[in-house]
């Protein structure tokens, strides 16, 4: 009778196998010493065990809880993969520069743990080695690359050279300015360009007292790199070379649109405007000038001929959208 009238009490009450009754109450025998429910007390008390399980559970399984939890009891698999990779790229000289351009391209899709993996790289006997080490780890930029890549602009190789300029400005070093300096005077001209974009890309002064040096290179690039990379400076030192740059070759579209953006950084864009308007007919396509203008109209107010100018920019080729606002 006493069941009856409980099950009346508990309609949803179903038969389950007795080790499934036992599993199920053991909160009940461990907390109440129990093994039937008696009162509402002993229900809520259960039910919040559970639910705590259950969202323990959750956040093992579905909030990254059990990648963490692995990762403190056993090396990552990535660690493996990765030494993987990095053993494959020295495999030796049957290696085909594609397949290793592909295992640079797996190690890097690792992110910033993978400049473990190249650094090493740097000092590989092998010169493809070292130069996809260089250019790869200018995808990744970490501090603690910097000394292996200040130490790469001594490599016997231009193209190390080259890929470790890139890679120091990747990761925003001014400490490298110093070692940079050197390589104005390196053998290789293509080492001396990428050297003084390098150095202007990170604002370093310096390169106006080379300046002179760097417009009288026999080297035509050279030449071309210095003057440009004064107008990426764009600093008030830089202006009078600018301005000779551009009495000296006047018909050089280029030449003037770096000068003006040097005016427009060390003065005002009101000043910057004219120099725009004036090279704007021997290049009314270049969509960096169109847009300068688009920028100058939009500042001056004039936001309809501003859009003119933005989407004749965007016809010619400007695809730089995260400047447009």
């Amino acid at each position: 009778e006493e069941y009856e009238a409980y099950r009346q009490s508990a309609p949803f009450l179903f038969p389950v196998p007795a080790f499934v009754e036992k599993v199920f109450a053991l909160p009940l025998r461990v907390l109440f010493k129990k093994s039937r429910y008696e009162g509402k007390r002993e229900v809520a008390a259960v039910l919040s065990v559970y639910a705590l399980v259950l969202m323990g559970a959750s956040a093992l399984f579905y909030g990254g809880g059990w990648k963490s939890t692995t990762a403190l009891i056993m090396p990552s698999p990535n660690v493996a993969e990765m030494e993987e990779l990095a053993a494959r790229l020295v495999a030796g000289p049957n290696r085909r520069s594609h397949g290793r351009c592909g295992d640079c391209e797996r190690l890097a899709a690792y992110g910033e743990p993978a400049v473990d993996f190249l650094i090493p790289l740097l000092e590989n006997e092998q010169v493809e080695v070292r130069i996809l080490a260089a250019e790869y780890l200018a995808k990744i930029p970490a501090e603690r690359s910097v000394p292996a890549l200040l130490t790469a602009l001594d490599d016997s190789v231009a193209n190390v050279r080259v890929n470790a300029l890139d890679a120091l400005v990747a990761c925003g070093s001014r400490d490298a300015i110093g070692p940079m300096l050197r390589l104005l005077d390196d053998a290789d001209a293509w080492v001396r360009r990428t050297a003084v974009r390098s150095l202007a890309q990170l604002g370093a002064e310096e390169i106006v007292e080379r300046a002179e040096e760097g417009m009288n290179d026999p080297d035509a690039r050279v030449r071309h790199a210095t003057v440009e990379s004064l107008g990426i400076l764009g600093s008030e030192k830089a202006l009078p070379l600018l301005s000779r740059a551009v009495e000296l070759y006047p018909r050089n579209v280029e030449l003037w649109h770096w000068l003006a953006h040097a005016v427009w950084g060390q003065s005002s864009w009101q000043e910057a405007e004219p120099l725009l308007h004036a090279v704007l007919p021997h290049s009314p396509d270049d969509p960096d000038i169109l847009y300068d203008l688009a920028c100058s109209r939009s500042l001056a107010g004039d936001l309809e001929v501003s859009a003119q100018f933005l989407e004749r920019a965007i016809q010619a080729g400007f695809r730089r959208w995260e400047w447009i606002e």
